[in-house]
């Protein structure tokens, strides 16, 4: 059997995100629950699948761990598999427009939860506290709007645009400067919110001076 991977870190966006909010809308209801697995390997799937624990064999039928969009949970406490609890995490799942095994009619599997690769925050959650940020691009010092989210620093894309920094939309995808933006991005009240270490990914060059308490980017 291959190794159990428990990481939420291993899940690929919009997974990460939305595995992130579940978590923290569980222990902000006091939902004691914790991961018990995130990302499968085809080898891991298969096993499962012979084992009679899941319906996809990882290969003609492609698990949505595979793809890094699905995640595993049990409860805290004497009792991992707690069907009140598990039902509790399951009604934040509806709520955040999460797929719940517990919903399903021919397999139900009460601890796993997941989401397509289009899923988006609802519009009905609030769950980001926007504020205002100075940043220093390009040679000017512009007001951005902010998320902070585990300590990572998310920035309005739109706020970045300037005579070097060009956005555009297709299809759903963000370029950068004619670039494709692969980055984490967290979508709140229509807006784009990029995770600002990631403009890295296109060569753009982000350094935070502590002295002066502020992000700096260069295109």
């Amino acid at each position: 059997m291959s190794e159990i991977i428990k990481s939420i870190y291993k899940l690929k966006e919009p997974g990460l995100e939305a595995c992130k909010l579940f978590l923290k809308v569980c222990k902000e209801r006091n939902i004691n629950i914790f991961i018990t697995e995130t990302y499968r390997s085809v080898e891991r799937q298969n096993y499962l699948y012979k084992k009679g624990a899941s319906k996809c064999d990882g290969i003609k039928k492609i698990s949505s761990h595979q793809y890094g969009l699905a995640w595993d949970i049990a409860c805290r406490g004497t009792e991992l598999y707690n069907h009140e609890i598990l039902d509790k995490a399951g009604g934040i799942a509806r709520e955040l427009g999460i797929v719940w095994g517990g919903n399903w009619s021919s397999f139900i599997d009460k601890p796993h939860f997941e989401v397509s690769k289009n899923w988006r925050i609802p519009k009905t959650i609030d769950c980001y506290n926007l504020s205002s940020q100075k940043i220093y691009i390009n040679g000017s010092y512009k007001d951005v709007e902010s998320i902070v989210m585990d300590k990572v620093n998310f920035i309005k894309l739109r706020d970045l645009e300037c005579s070097k920094f060009k956005v555009d939309y297709l299809n759903g995808t963000v370029f950068i400067n004619g670039n494709e933006f692969k980055g984490s991005m967290i979508k709140k009240q229509d807006s784009n919110y990029i995770k600002i270490r990631d403009l890295e990914l296109l060569g753009i060059g982000v350094i935070y001076n502590s002295k002066l308490k502020t992000i700096i980017i260069n295109c």
